[in-house]
């Protein structure tokens, strides 16, 4: 309850900062264009984007807008998640390398991380590069990353997530690895391992009992997972979600449940419009046209406002399925399914056949299960029908990875 009325005090008071600014708008003259903000201000806004997005939506603009990012006190922060093969080169010859000394931070989470290895190669001499951002829990290969390419790094900042009701074998493992960082090589460098117990930002539902007695609200929740136990009630669930978590702050979304309708999780959709990230177990249609579903409104709606990148789907999809989600979600990026070997030609033409608006920006697809011959199949696909230039397709863990 406190928690909550603190979150309305909140409310209230943002709501007064901003009769405050309409109130002075009409008494001051308001700036109207975002080229009439100081130099202060943008820069302040150049701290929220990626340096790559801020350099593409702005360089270009005026003479102005090419000196400021190319002000040598600009802090670079660097991003490689979800980004195509042809915009990573361009991204290393036009802003990592010129502009090396200037980096500060490094984040890098991407399938393809070995083949990046030449970018920390480069930034790994320069004193000022302070921060660097990896999700891999390894200490013995961090100490030789570090001592070989990266003597100069001050800060090391590592962040993972734990269950804690893992079995004790898991945990004995976890335990075992995460000691490693507690050896003399972070100790000099007064690098110790921290653990902090923040709110909880992930909330599991086991079942719709659960969910309908659960008399706690979690306000720092940005990720929601309905777990393969979970039924799926008759009555829409989002009243009752939201009275638990609240929705349009989610940007992860996970149903772990193998009969949740597909069409509810439109409607889930609708009231969650920050999500970049869904995970399905499978889709499920039950005999309903994708040709009907896609002309439902709220489907049209959620197409037009969804902001989802990441799309990961269990069980083996079509076709049909593959269409109806690239269709739902336009701005998709990377796509991980499971198929069977018979559907890889036909769902790989249909995802990397130009033009196709609904895949414009999808460039990263993965096969969750590598069968015998997925790899040759797909490599004379592409070559024999000329689907892609520049290109890397590889296997890593019993996946298949394609990037372009």
């Amino acid at each position: 309850m406190e928690q909550i009325q603190r979150l309305q005090s909140d409310i209230i008071h943002d709501y007064n900062d901003i009769t405050t600014l309409e109130t002075n708008c009409l008494t001051n003259e308001c700036i109207s264009t975002f080229e009439e903000l100081s130099n202060e201000l943008i820069y302040e806004v150049f701290e929220y984007l990626d340096l790559h997005y801020a350099f593409q939506a702005f360089y270009d603009l005026n003479q102005r807008f090419q000196n400021l990012f190319l002000y040598p006190n600009l802090p670079i922060k660097i991003n490689i998640s979800s980004i195509s093969k042809s915009t990573f080169h361009y991204y290393l010859t036009d802003i990592i390398i010129p502009h090396a000394d200037r980096i500060k931070s490094f984040r890098l989470s991407n399938p393809f991380v070995a083949d990046m290895i030449q970018v920390l190669r480069i930034v790994a001499d320069y004193t000022r590069f302070s921060t660097f951002n990896m999700e891999y829990l390894n200490a013995d290969q961090w100490e030789q990353l570090i001592s070989t390419h990266m003597p100069n790094l001050r800060i090391f900042d590592f962040q993972h997530q734990y269950r804690s009701w893992y079995n004790n074998h898991d945990r004995q493992a976890y335990e075992t690895r995460v000691n490693k960082f507690n050896s003399v090589f972070w100790i000099k460098r007064q690098w110790f391992f921290e653990y902090h117990k923040d709110s909880v930002q992930h909330v599991y539902i086991h079942n719709t009992n659960a969910m309908e007695q659960c008399l706690s609200y979690f306000p720092n929740a940005i990720e929601l997972t309905l777990s393969e136990t979970f039924h799926v009630p008759r009555d829409s669930i989002v009243i009752s979600l939201n009275r638990i978590i609240p929705l349009r702050q989610l940007t992860k979304l996970t149903f772990d449940y193998h009969h949740f309708p597909f069409e509810q999780v439109i409607e889930l959709l609708h009231f969650t419009p920050n999500v970049h990230t869904l995970k399905l177990d499978s889709i499920l249609l039950y005999q309903r046209s994708s040709f009907l579903i896609e002309q439902n409104e709220i489907f049209q709606k959620v197409s037009k406002m969804n902001t989802i990148t990441s799309v990961t789907i269990g069980n083996e999809t079509t076709l049909e399925e593959i269409q109806l989600v690239v269709a739902l979600f336009p701005r998709l990026k990377c796509l991980t399914i499971n198929l069977d070997k018979e559907d890889l030609k036909t769902i790989a033409r249909f995802l990397l056949s130009k033009p196709n608006n609904n895949t414009d920006y999808l460039s990263t697809l993965c096969v969750s299960k590598q069968q015998r011959g997925l790899f040759t199949i797909l490599v004379t696909l592409i070559e024999s029908e000329k689907l892609l230039d520049d290109y890397t397709i590889k296997v890593i863990n019993q996946k298949l990875y394609l990037w372009w």
